[in-house]
């Protein structure tokens, strides 16, 4: 069967992509339970139209975690893909301009303005006459006002984002806004097929791979135990996704709190440094 909300997945290897996708992982029986493919246009009709009579609260309740999960989801391959970007934009500055802040927007300005224009007459300067007319050129300029546009801090923007800009953006969300999935995924036992079907008195058969990759089948006992050391792998998952998160809201504020006519690069490569022990995950050395 083709759920009409499949298991969302990040491309990518990065070991970040691998974290997020085993947090998403954890969520997949909750996805299953909020499934919209499963309601028909009668139980809709009946819970959100006619309250009255229908269950509206259990309807409401679905709708919303199915919104709050879609969000999820979009969220985590935000920030990964935002943690890619601005790292590339980074190690590109450092490794091109060696840190120089204005060496790069004064490259940036020209390159950008011979590429998409300007409005500005006083950017571009008319060279010698030739036999082929009046030839124009960019003009040079250094001054800060001129470069504030194309700044390195301008271009690392499209991943932190700025005030009145709205999606996510690095830092945006925090650790605690992921609550209550972070919870769920902390508990996923407590979420289990086993637990689903237990109202129901439908005895679920249970099984995992041996050694010799054959299905083993299991007894509730050991399937229990399963789960108990489930929710500890999920606790460690928790706390690697937390640390994550508060990495990226702290190099977010260190971005916000940098002037915008700074020289000194040494922030930008402390920036660099989180970012990627996020990408990496390197602080689980």
């Amino acid at each position: 069967m083709q759920f009409f909300f499949p298991y969302f997945q990040l491309e990518g290897t990065t070991p970040l992509a691998r974290l997020f996708n085993a947090y998403l992982e954890e969520l997949q029986t909750h996805a299953v339970a909020i499934d919209p493919g499963l309601v028909t246009m009668h139980e809709l009709h009946m819970g959100l139209f006619k309250s009255a009579n229908g269950p509206v609260g259990q309807m409401t309740s679905l709708a919303e975690e199915y919104l709050s999960l879609s969000i999820l989801q979009g969220s985590l391959k935000a920030i990964h893909k935002q943690v890619l970007g601005a790292v590339e934009t980074l190690e590109q500055f450092f490794s091109q301009y060696a840190g120089n802040l204005t060496h790069y927007a004064v490259a940036n300005r020209l390159a950008s303005i011979e590429r998409d224009g300007s409005n500005d007459d006083s950017d571009f300067v008319g060279l010698p006459d030739t036999q082929e007319g009046q030839v124009w050129a960019v003009a040079y300029k250094d001054d800060s006002e001129s470069l504030a546009p194309y700044s390195l801090k301008a271009d690392l923007r499209q991943f932190f984002g700025e005030e009145g800009t709205r999606g996510e953006f690095l830092g945006r969300s925090d650790a605690a806004d992921f609550y209550p999935w972070t919870e769920a995924v902390a508990q996923a036992s407590e979420f289990s097929t086993r637990n689903l079907f237990a109202h129901t008195g439908v005895e679920v058969p249970f099984s995992r791979l041996d050694a010799d990759g054959n299905q083993q089948t299991l007894q509730l006992a050991d399937h229990i135990e399963d789960e108990i050391n489930q929710d500890i792998r999920n606790g460690t998952l928790v706390e690697h996704f937390n640390h994550a998160l508060n990495l990226l809201s702290e190099a977010a504020r260190r971005f916000h709190a940098m002037a915008e006519s700074a020289e000194d690069s040494t922030p930008y490569r402390g920036i660099l440094a989180l970012l990627k022990e996020v990408r990496d995950l390197d602080f689980l050395e």
